[in-house]
């Protein structure tokens, strides 16, 4: 990699997947044993083998009923190659997920730099012994990195965007090094032939966009300059977390000016129509504002809402990551020495430009704090200090937990880890034995 921090890594793996239930027939190719399986409740050992893997790359078998995963590589012998096989601890019911992994590619945030696309299986196990020592090798004689493309230029285009692409604000015109990135699909209705999307956060001008062909995810373009929230004539704020989802049930307000046809009612108002499946990405930045934006057109990106968190103490509110808790429709934002806030994540959103000077929080209680902020939770330090909540938040839907974690800063005193919090009751499933296997 070029001199710079790695700050951010999203992978895209090819893996061929098959889930099925302890106690039915599992995926072809893979076979389990013991063939007859002991009833009743009480654990026990299952074996599990195929012969599918790709020899040398990562096989995966999780639990999704109860949370835990192993991992093996394929094996690489003559005669052998692509044999794996696990031994776990199992109950009657669970549901198994095997992975087998093809080929990984990474895309890497490098601060200072840009973005790298990184061939992850050239570098699978490089530090194993060549020399016959029980030491790794960090002399770089077995080192099989592969770095594919680098994309460095995040000034934004002078020439006319792609038709329909509209900026969500006046372009700075500065050099831009991205801090965060995802990955999207081709969008609301993604197919195998349309492009990987990443985009990628900017520190002051909130999101460009890379493309990449399915086929070819290493050859990365930038699509568009698509900045991100202006708060003023002058002032900026700058980016600070991003997160994205798709195929997120949303009411929908069609207020689309590109749109004919728009449904109303009998007052001539947009009729809201849904839940429909759209894609979305959320923004946060340093003046404290939750930004949505509706990205299932990928190259024409709208800003739909935006939710201001409310000021602490007269002092306003720095929002530094958010992720999206999909099952309860909640955005959890960490917000520094603020906490951890909950926000309503469950519409209905309009699709139309937003004039991000004219914004105003949504208060119909009238107590100065918008409504769609739905709870704080203080994040203290065993001393009772508050924690630096800059990282992004761990969250286990499954569960209702979610972790947090903060900086060790020489200003601020206590011990700064890592804090757990329920945030949403867990799921629970009752089962019940009925004549034999597991019923839900």
């Amino acid at each position: 990699l070029p001199e710079g921090a790695p700050q951010r890594v999203e992978l895209l793996s090819e893996d061929v997947s098959d889930t099925w239930v302890v106690g039915e027939e599992p995926p072809e190719d893979v076979t389990v044993s013991p063939e007859e399986l002991p009833e009743g409740t009480k654990p026990f050992t299952l074996t599990v083998e195929g012969y599918d893997g790709e020899a040398g790359h990562p096989v995966t078998l999780r639990n999704l009923s109860r949370g835990w995963w192993r991992r093996v590589d394929a094996s690489e012998t003559e005669g052998e190659e692509g044999r794996y096989q696990f031994e776990v601890e199992v109950r009657r019911g669970d549901h198994l997920e095997l992975l087998r992994n093809r080929k990984t590619l990474a895309y890497v945030v490098i601060e200072g730099y840009g973005v790298a696309a990184v061939d992850v299986n050239h570098f699978y196990g490089e530090l194993d012994d060549v020399d016959g020592s029980d030491e790794p090798d960090y002399t770089g004689a077995n080192v099989h990195s592969q770095v594919l493309r680098y994309v460095s230029e995040f000034e934004l285009p002078d020439d006319e965007p792609l038709p329909g692409a509209e900026p969500l604000c006046d372009p700075l015109g500065l050099w831009e090094t991205p801090q965060d990135l995802a990955i999207l699909g081709g969008g609301g209705s993604s197919t195998e032939e349309q492009p990987w999307f990443v985009p990628v956060l900017l520190r002051t001008q909130g999101m460009a966009f890379l493309r990449a062909d399915r086929n070819q995810p290493v050859d990365l373009k930038l699509v568009s300059g698509q900045c991100g929230v202006k708060m003023g004539e002058e002032d900026i704020g700058q980016a600070t977390g991003m997160a994205v989802v798709e195929r997120y049930p949303m009411w929908v307000i069609y207020d689309d000016p590109d749109q004919e046809d728009i449904p109303v009612d009998e007052e001539g108002e947009p009729l809201a129509e849904g839940p429909a499946e759209r894609d979305y990405l959320v923004m946060t930045n340093t003046y404290g504002w939750v930004v949505i934006v509706d990205v299932t057109k990928r190259e024409d990106p709208r800003v739909v809402s935006m939710i201001r968190l409310p000021e602490e103490e007269e002092e306003i509110t720095s929002a530094a990551n958010v992720v999206i808790d999909r099952e309860n429709r909640r955005l959890l934002v960490s917000a520094s020495t603020h906490g951890l806030y909950v926000v309503d994540f469950n519409g209905p959103l309009g699709i139309l430009e937003i004039d991000v000077t004219e914004v105003e929080i949504l208060d119909e209680d009238e107590d100065d704090r918008d409504d769609r902020v739905l709870e704080r939770i203080e994040v203290l330090d065993g001393e009772g200090n508050p924690v630096n909540v800059v990282n992004p938040v761990l969250l286990w839907q499954e569960l209702g937990l979610t972790w947090v974690s903060g900086v060790q800063t020489p200003t601020m005193p206590g011990e700064q880890g890592m804090v757990g919090y329920g945030h949403a009751p867990p799921e629970i499933r009752v089962v019940a034995m009925d004549k034999g296997p597991w019923r839900q």
